[in-house]
């Protein structure tokens, strides 16, 4: 090959290229038909650069506000008052009424089981309305310690005072509903004058901010881990970054098409926008996540084209000298 050779990748190309800036040759034949002595070669180069590489995949996503937790309201009657679809709801608030009486939304992750007063076993829920009245406001010399005490009931008659309600000192089960977060209404499933059923959730909820949310091919997650940075692509051609929030590793089986097969399946994905006013009013739209899979740093990289297959099943280049 005269002053060109061949070498495969990796090693071989760190030594034979001899770093960033070493040329490639790239040969086209003009007509493989034409008789050997009258074919014209052209040969062009290409240099050989140290860089960052990255492996991305694409996945569709809808973004939008994503389910949450609904309340289940606990109090048998009749609904007097509910709130709008797109009301956010936070602790302190009203969830609904029920024969005239509110529902409070109050901060924690236990469910409001039963009722609070005086001589009520130790428990944890105890404790979580003692911190919720405290971060309203209504409890500062509370301590959480799971014990319904004195300070607790002058901390509940406090705020059932300014709820103008009865002032007993004691929460009655379904004076309550206790969620996490707050949380945006959703689709309502009663409406006022319909009847209040113990355990039923008057209506659907998301989360109060937007976020993406995807099916993932089960096969495609390799790579993927939470608090990974992503990109994502808006309508309208802009673009936001992301993270990837939650990623299932439970899969749910394809749906049957009706002939007999199936789809892929799936895990569920969800993604946190870095900035969510960068979606403006956008809910329920489509909208594609770019996430990097793989990446390596400071490597020697070549045009696909400059590649030549090997005969081992390696791929190699030809290096010219400069």
């Amino acid at each position: 090959m005269s002053r060109r050779r061949a070498v495969t990748l990796g090693v071989a190309l760190l030594v034979a290229a001899g770093g960033a800036g070493a040329a490639l040759a790239i040969r086209q034949r003009s007509d493989a038909t034409e008789p050997p002595s009258s074919i014209a070669i052209q040969i062009a180069t290409a240099t050989v650069v140290r860089t960052d590489l990255a492996a991305t995949q694409r996945i569709n996503a809808t973004l939008g506000f994503a389910p949450s937790q609904p309340p289940i309201v606990r109090r048998p009657g009749t609904y007097t008052a509910l709130p709008a679809e797109g009301t956010v709801l936070t602790p302190g608030n009203q969830i609904a009424a029920v024969d005239g009486r509110p529902v409070i939304l109050l901060h924690g992750a236990v469910p409001a089981w039963r009722a609070l007063h005086l001589g009520v076993a130790d428990d944890a829920d105890v404790g979580q309305l003692e911190r919720a009245l405290g971060a309203l406001g209504f409890g500062t010399d509370l301590n959480g310690d799971d014990h319904f005490d004195g300070a607790t009931a002058a901390a509940v008659r406090r705020w059932q005072e300014a709820l103008g309600e009865a002032v007993t000192g004691a929460v009655d089960d379904g004076d309550v509903v206790f969620l996490p977060a707050s949380v945006r209404v959703g689709q309502a499933h009663v409406s006022i004058g319909s009847p209040s059923q113990v355990g039923q959730a008057p209506f659907d909820v998301t989360s109060t901010v937007r976020s993406a949310q995807a099916d993932l091919d089960a096969s495609r997650q390799k790579g993927i881990n939470v608090g990974d940075q992503v990109t994502i692509d808006l309508p309208g051609g802009g673009r936001t970054a992301g993270r990837v929030a939650t990623l299932g590793r439970v899969a749910t089986a394809g749906r049957d098409d009706g002939n007999g097969s199936t789809g892929r399946a799936t895990v569920p994905l969800s993604i946190s926008l870095d900035e969510p006013g960068a979606a403006g009013a956008l809910d329920q739209v489509p909208v594609q996540i770019e996430l990097v899979t793989a990446a390596r740093s400071h490597v020697l990289a070549v045009p696909i084209i400059a590649l030549l297959a090997m005969a081992d099943g390696t791929y190699g280049v030809e290096v010219v000298p400069a």
